[in-house]
């Protein structure tokens, strides 16, 4: 519902009803659409994955079940090229209780910002780091050993373990990677907003140094060696 409210085609009662639809735990009953109605093609998944970051529970639920329906991205390609490695490494330092590495491995290998990356170990209910394992395909026995190790909090309630396995099967796998692979996009846009390109000013051409006459090379003279006189034959007798 939310994804098509965004739709500029739509009647505004048909969007907003679309809207209210997709929020029916929103204050106000006329709640702003999750994705604003200029939003298209990747945008439109972009807007939904930044609004993930931010969303209840249960909205966390319908953006990725929308997730499905929503335009690609390119860093889905990605995704799917990565060294299975990875799942094993990202659980040994999840292991060791070394969320710095974790998350440079998310940078490194992933491709998801730095920021990002510490956003998503920050997060108390441990759904983000779920849909990443997810995204990645790990199986819920490593995906279990990771969120555990890295927030203690999900394992101090059997009703969250129980929360972390049922909403572990709910995820698709394909959902998960386009909502991860939009985070990363997230975050190659956020940079080139930052840091805009601009056009390198023409340089101006070096005045040349006057010249100097070059001075004449000195000549150099080679002595000749003088021929050496023949050897005399000496007189035979008779």
């Amino acid at each position: 519902a939310i994804a098509i409210s965004a739709r500029a085609n739509l009647p505004a009662s048909v969007a907003k009803r679309l809207r209210k639809a997709g929020r029916p735990d929103a204050n106000e009953p006329d709640a702003p659409s999750t994705a604003p109605a200029q939003a298209h093609g990747p945008e439109l998944t972009r807007t939904l994955a930044r609004r993930y970051l931010v969303a209840s529970a249960s909205e966390r639920k319908r953006i990725l079940t929308a997730m499905l329906a929503c335009p690609l991205v390119e860093h889905e390609e990605r995704l799917r090229r990565l060294d299975r490695r990875l799942g094993g490494r990202l659980e040994a330092a999840a292991l060791r209780h070394r969320s710095q590495e974790f998350a440079a491995l998310l940078r490194q290998s992933v491709g998801l910002p730095g920021d990002l990356a510490e956003r998503v170990l920050a997060d108390p209910s441990g759904d983000p780091l779920v849909a990443i394992c997810r995204a990645l395909e790990l199986p819920f026995n490593r995906t279990s050993r990771i969120v555990l190790f890295l927030n203690p909090a999900v394992g101090a309630s059997v009703q969250e373990v129980f929360a972390l396995a049922g909403g572990f099967e709910e995820i698709a796998p394909a959902a998960a990677r386009r909502l991860v692979a939009a985070w990363c996009e997230l975050g190659i846009a956020e940079k080139s907003k930052r840091t805009p390109r601009t056009a390198r000013p023409a340089r101006e051409p070096r005045a040349e140094a006057p010249r100097q006459p070059r001075a004449a090379a000195p000549r150099i003279l080679r002595a000749s060696t003088p021929a050496r006189p023949a050897r005399p034959v000496a007189a035979s007798d008779g």
